[in-house]
């Protein structure tokens, strides 16, 4: 079966479903403070527009095999990955970004490791708002222009690929039963890729299932393009989303931030790899991640009925 052929549907409401139970969704959110500090979870403005590349005569032939996709993103705004499985099917999911593993900054394969342990298990884990770079601490996913050395791809490896690949996996047949039990080419200089930013507390689940659960071959995979919003403007003719919306504009408003009551779930270790990682406004001088301390927080359970 090629890749294609395993991509149920290429969107929905602005879903992407890589087989029949996973589907993958990028949120927009706020950009939160880069000072040092470490913050609640930011909340949900929207699921980002995504459209299948293989549309669109404009973009490269090889992006036109049915895995790619193509997200509209303003230069320094902040996205969180949200995914969503079926808890009678489960799936365990891989995040690069470039040739970078997300989760342990190491090269971007399409295997499963448990130590450390480079993947999530969806539904149990419905989130990734960041870079893995500390206990219970991630970096928060920050959309910057490639090729000007800002990326954490670029970093940690001095080249950049660009894009952000997911990759799942099914359970193997034998265990589902335990499993469900157990839960009850546009030009490279316009394409953007992702950086560090602020510190967000939130923790990366250890596989509550094992490693043996999971099939070794890759089920299916996507590639997600982050695009400047005028590129993607003119390759679909739709307008492009709104700017970003700052910290500090929604905090005046007094909406909530998110704390997740997740203590007893664990969290897998960060690598040194991630732990050293820059910011971008530290590599740029910027201070554009200098904002209002967040003053409102909503307590919610680790799987919960209120969407970010």
């Amino acid at each position: 079966m090629s890749q294609s052929d395993k991509v149920v549907s290429v969107h929905s409401a602005n879903w992407v479903s890589l087989d029949s139970s996973l589907r993958v969704g990028i949120q927009r959110t706020l950009r939160i403070p880069d000072d040092g500090g470490t913050y609640p979870l930011p909340p949900g403005l929207g699921r980002l527009p995504i459209r299948a590349a293989a549309q669109y005569s404009l973009t490269p032939d090889e992006w036109r095999d049915g895995t790619h996709f193509l997200v509209p993103m303003h230069r320094h705004e902040a996205a969180w990955l949200h995914f969503r499985a079926r808890q009678s099917d489960p799936r365990a999911v891989k995040i690069g970004v470039g040739n970078v593993d997300a989760l342990t900054g190491l090269e971007w394969s399409g295997v499963l490791l448990d130590n450390p342990q480079n993947y999530i298990v969806c539904p149990y884990q419905p989130w990734v708002d960041g870079f893995k770079v500390a206990p219970a601490v991630v970096r928060q996913f920050v959309a910057v222009r490639s090729c000007v050395g800002v990326t954490v791809e670029h970093q940690l490896t001095g080249r950049e690929a660009g894009g952000i690949s997911i990759a799942c996996f099914a359970p193997k047949p034998e265990r589902l039963a335990s499993v469900i039990q157990s839960f009850c080419q546009v030009s490279r200089h316009r394409e953007l890729g992702f950086g560090a930013g602020g510190r967000i507390r939130q923790r990366i689940y250890p596989d509550p299932l094992g490693l043996e659960t999971w099939e070794p071959a890759l089920g299916s995979m996507i590639r997600l393009h982050l695009l400047e919003v005028k590129e993607f403007s003119i390759i679909t003719g739709e307008a492009a989303p709104p700017s970003p919306i700052a910290a500090e504009t929604y905090s005046r408003f007094g909406l909530p931030w998110f704390e997740i009551y997740d203590t007893a779930r664990g969290d897998v270790p960060a690598t040194p790899s991630l732990a050293q990682i820059k910011s971008v406004d530290e590599l740029t001088g910027s201070d554009l991640g200098k904002s209002t301390i967040p003053q409102h927080t909503r307590p919610i359970p680790p799987r919960s009925k209120w969407t970010r």
